[in-house]
């Protein structure tokens, strides 16, 4: 992967993407189903050739970006989403640290292909969301500091929800990852939003 101004700002926009995808099915019980496939398929593109195509192509990030205008370029310090993006980051951190991203890519290597044939056999897909929702509980949940999601008690009751709260969260370490690999680190977000508002607007107008 390259570590251009572009490929940190979709790297960015993807922890915002499973972020306020996670705020959103907490408070309202659901979410915009375009992003949430494309961050879910961001777990199986593994052979990516450029930071985009782990997205699907600009559509599939398009939610991402928005939300990463809105929450660093509002200069509100303490939104939800932003607070489950930055923790994101750290447990991303602490996971490659400690060599548990490879466990993650252990449980993720036999589940591509079931996903994969998801779209021509649609009783598939849930399988693999609870797989994913229990390697985060294993391998994730465990780690400081915990991602505390915030909500409506009747949502997060609901284990269909829950269940796919995880697997987007997992899906938000993987684009912690790739920030990571991208170059992104917590110095370069607070130093260069503009330039990183100025990129995600310019996707935009290119998605749009």
């Amino acid at each position: 992967m390259s570590k251009t101004a572009v490929d940190k700002t979709l790297a960015l926009a993807g922890i915002f993407q499973a972020a306020a995808l996670v705020s959103s099915l907490a408070v309202r019980g659901r979410c915009d189903g375009t992003a949430k496939q494309a961050s879910i398929d961001s777990l199986f593109n593994f052979d990516a050739e450029k930071t985009v195509d782990v997205f699907g192509g600009l559509d599939g990030i398009r939610y991402g970006l928005r939300q990463l205008c809105e929450h660093i370029g509002s200069g509100a310090e303490s939104t939800v989403t932003l607070r489950y993006a930055l923790t994101l980051m750290k447990l991303a951190s602490t996971a490659s640290k400690t060599g548990l991203l490879e466990a993650i890519a252990d449980d993720l290597q036999p589940l591509a292909p079931q996903w994969h044939n998801a779209e021509a056999d649609p009783e598939a897909a849930p399988p693999v969301i609870h797989q994913l929702s229990a390697s985060y509980a294993k391998i994730i949940s465990p780690l400081q500091p915990r991602v505390i999601v915030n909500g409506d008690p009747q949502h997060l009751q609901n284990d269909h929800i829950t269940t796919l709260i995880r697997a987007l969260l997992l899906a938000g370490i993987r684009s912690a990852v790739l920030w990571s690999q991208s170059g992104g680190n917590r110095w370069y977000l607070i130093t260069s939003r503009k330039r990183m508002i100025f990129e995600a607007e310019k996707l935009l107008n290119t998605a749009s």
